[in-house]
């Protein structure tokens, strides 16, 4: 069998098909968002999410601060904002603003919800890891809230009228193809 080589610097392409998420953040007076495509469920009750943090974010130094955080789902049509978020810096004042990015009040945590989402979940900061070029974050969900008709009647995301973003890797994204239910 003939395989390829893969530069392991890019290696987690290969597995990195999750939808990218926004997370919001504040410093208490300017709100913060940054892309985020490693993020994951890694418990349902109590529901915790890891996410992979450059400690050398604004939001990563918001988290810290004030130990809240929103986990913002964005689609297809939000893709512009997801690309000012994870191109542009918050240490530099306000991205949200000029970008022309709304933001909600949260219900809550004090960080707000980004208006371009169909889907939020308001965490709180349980645990860190911090490495050399990436830390990890667990956060615990405490409220969590959609758009109407965002979830189907099993509590599924609709992916097939809410198309999420899932980062390849640079300037390429992909969204969801063909669901397919074994039962």
């Amino acid at each position: 069998m003939k395989t390829e080589t893969i530069d392991l610097s890019r290696a987690y392409r290969l597995l990195n098909h999750g939808p990218a998420v926004l997370v919001s953040t504040t410093d208490g007076a300017v709100p913060n968002a940054c892309t985020v495509a490693w993020c994951a469920p890694v418990s349902k009750s109590p529901a915790l999410f890891v996410l992979a943090i450059s400690d050398e974010h604004k939001t990563w130094a918001n988290l810290a601060a004030t130990r809240e955080c929103v986990l913002n789902l964005p689609t297809v049509d939000a893709l512009d904002a997801l690309w000012v978020c994870g191109t542009e810096t918050g240490h530099d004042g306000d991205k949200l603003g000029p970008a022309g990015i709304d933001v909600l009040p949260s219900r809550v945590v004090a960080p707000p919800r980004l208006a371009c989402c169909v889907a939020w979940i308001e965490a709180r900061l349980v645990e860190t890891l911090v490495r050399e070029d990436m830390s990890l974050v667990i956060v615990e969900a405490v409220a969590a809230e959609t758009l109407p008709g965002v979830v189907d009647a099993h509590g599924h995301l609709d992916v097939a009228r809410h198309r999420t973003l899932h980062h390849l890797g640079g300037s390429r994204f992909m969204l969801p193809g063909e669901v397919i239910d074994r039962a």
